[in-house]
């Protein structure tokens, strides 16, 4: 499973949702989406089909505020963006009658997800002893947005941005670590650029 959503790729690139969408990856759309004290609802939306889940992202007139929690199949919590997903909601105004739009890029941070695994050599059995998780997911994102940019060049600044992802993705690469406890006291660490395992 991904260690990155949706609301890691906002804190990397906040224009992404708005200037890359493509309807095969929308899940829901209104025209008359309601919020009250952080709470979204929209007529005949249903948030569980949908498999809206905390780490998505909402579009609503014209912000993008990330979803914490789905208290009921109706209703969304959302926030502004925070800085880690496990801080307070930061509760957004009110809003009637709004235009809501809820995409998702799943498909590209699985990939990036299986990419990564793969030059760590971490199989799926033990993506679950990862200690470091929110380090790992931040190289997963931006190696989404790479997946991304790739497949948007016609988006304005596509092109730059990919430039400077890149940048970003090499430094993280020779900076990332992964952790990973083997049980009974035992750890592993291991590496991308410099490919070692370190055994304590």
């Amino acid at each position: 499973m991904p260690f990155a959503t949706d609301r890691d790729l906002l804190a990397l690139d906040p224009n992404l949702f708005f200037e890359i969408a493509w309807d095969a990856q929308r899940r829901v759309t209104s025209d008359n989406a309601q919020l009250t004290s952080g709470l979204l609802s929209a007529p005949g939306v249903d948030f569980a089909d949908a498999q809206i889940d905390p780490g998505f992202v909402a579009i609503l007139d014209g912000s993008a505020l990330e979803v914490s929690l789905r208290p009921s199949p109706a209703t969304l919590l959302l926030s502004h963006l925070r800085a880690r997903a496990d801080d307070p909601e930061l509760i957004p105004g009110d809003i009637a009658g709004a235009k809501l739009r809820i995409s998702t890029f799943q498909p590209q941070i699985e990939l990036a997800h299986h990419e990564l695994m793969q030059s760590l050599d971490i199989d799926e059995t033990q993506e679950s002893s990862i200690t470091n998780p929110r380090d790992v997911a931040l190289l997963e994102a931006a190696m989404t947005l790479r997946r991304i940019y790739d497949a948007a060049r016609s988006a304005p600044d596509a092109n730059a941005c990919r430039a400077l992802n890149d940048r970003r993705i090499a430094r993280l690469r020779a900076w990332l670590r992964a952790r990973l406890d083997l049980g009974d006291g035992a750890t592993e660490t291991r590496s991308l650029d410099t490919p070692s395992v370190t055994r304590g």
